[in-house]
């Protein structure tokens, strides 16, 4: 019979046989990005029903230059020691979708209108100011953590100028979606006996998979200050 695919309501070139169809989307531009849900419509039958396994993604990759509407993705400044006065800041607009492929040295303002995605692989960034205002920065979800390692880096010093309401140096969120996820993992524990100075080793409670290189702070059990 006849069909008919759309993804989000828009109509798309459309292939296949009898068992299979396959619908080629168009471009969706930079501020139409995001999960879309592809119906399929069989002439006399009706339409199929959106579901989890029924949907496309519009995402832009922070390398391609047709993110940056052709131009050369931006890359930042230097370390702080070559350029102190980095001014060098990136807009994500409210709509864009952009997964963040590559590490990044350092910017001057990196603000968040739409969304930016963590790419499944060890990146690194840096920003004076990560502000995002009324946008989405995802390292992971629930149901899928981040297993790689994230590194986000804030530069400043006590001459910086201050955000209204935040500060510098900041992740700053105003009506915004902060969502990280890394591995499960036993993030904190008590001690099954007392540690002393000069102990190389420590027994602990709950067993725990912490990674090569992580730093542990042992807190104090007193509530006297001098603690």
């Amino acid at each position: 019979g006849a069909f008919d695919c759309a993804v989000s309501g828009s109509v798309t070139q459309l292939s296949g046989g009898e068992s299979e169809v396959v619908c080629k989307t168009s471009a969706s531009g930079v501020l139409h990005g995001g999960i879309k849900h592809v119906v399929v419509s069989a002439a006399g039958y009706g339409d199929s029903v959106p579901g989890g396994n029924a949907t496309f993604w519009y995402v832009d990759t922070w390398s391609a230059r047709t993110t940056w509407g052709g131009a050369a993705p931006p890359t930042g400044c230097g370390s702080w020691l070559d350029d102190p006065n980095c001014d060098d800041s990136v807009v994500i607009p409210e709509g864009q979708v952009v997964l963040l492929d590559v590490s990044l040295p350092r910017f001057y303002l990196i603000l968040i209108q739409g969304k930016l995605i963590f790419d499944r692989a060890d990146i690194s960034i840096g920003a004076s100011y990560l502000l995002l205002q009324g946008g989405t920065l995802q390292i992971g979800t629930e149901a899928e953590p981040f297993m790689q390692q994230a590194h986000i880096t804030l530069f400043g010093h006590p001459k910086s100028i201050d955000l209204p309401v935040f500060g510098a140096k900041v992740i700053a969120c105003y009506e915004c979606t902060l969502d990280m996820h890394g591995a499960p993992q036993v993030a904190w524990t008590q001690l099954a006996q007392t540690s002393k100075p000069g102990d190389t080793s420590i027994k602990l409670l709950q067993a725990v998979t912490w990674p090569i290189g992580s730093k542990i702070v042992i807190a104090t059990t007193d509530f006297e200050s001098p603690q």
